[in-house]
């Protein structure tokens, strides 16, 4: 555990072991894979966290993540009042924002994925070649970016405000889905 005052740099995480960075407490490059966790609680700060073959980084209410890079089978979740910033996802990396859950300047790249639930939001989203940004009935995705093969998908009774779509990008609207 990582509490008030702590710092952590370059922690190895894996096969089952867990990281819980608690308020006051900073993990920073921490790398994350084969079964391990990283529990960011209430006040914790995780930075350049690194996420990879089935490794997840869970930020609660209160704990902020900012620049995390999730590939190959990661996960980042993000729960109600959790709050992750310039996440990078690749290669079969997934980010998810729960119901009161907020992802900003999130870039999604070739083999990436973001799911925004009900209630969860995901802000100035970047998706390129071969990402994919799909929100849910209830979640909202404001000023996402679609650039040459990158998709969103609106769910029906989802909502996305200000997407851009450059050329080559595609944004897919079901039925009952709602576009400003």
């Amino acid at each position: 555990t990582v509490s008030s005052g702590g710092v952590t740099s370059s922690t190895v995480i894996s096969s089952g072991g867990t990281e819980t960075v608690s308020s006051g407490g900073l993990a920073s490059s921490t790398v994350i894979s084969s079964g391990g966790t990283e529990a960011v609680a209430s006040g914790g700060v995780a930075s350049g966290t690194v996420i990879s073959s089935g490794g997840n980084e869970i930020v609660s209410s209160g704990g902020v993540a900012s620049g995390t890079m999730v590939s190959s089978g990661g996960y980042e979740i993000i729960t109600s009042g959790g709050t992750a910033s310039g996440t990078v996802i690749s290669s079969g990396g997934a980010e998810t924002v729960a119901s009161g859950a907020t992802a900003h300047d999130t870039v999604v790249s070739r083999g990436g994925a973001e799911y925004v639930y009900s209630g969860g939001m995901a802000s100035a989203a970047v998706v390129g070649s071969g990402g994919n940004e799909t929100v849910y009935f209830g979640g909202m995705a404001n000023g996402t970016t679609l650039n040459s093969g990158g998709a969103e998908v609106i769910s029906s009774g989802a909502v996305a405000n200000g997407t851009t779509v450059n050329n080559g990008g595609a944004d897919v609207v079901a039925s009952g889905g709602v576009v400003h």
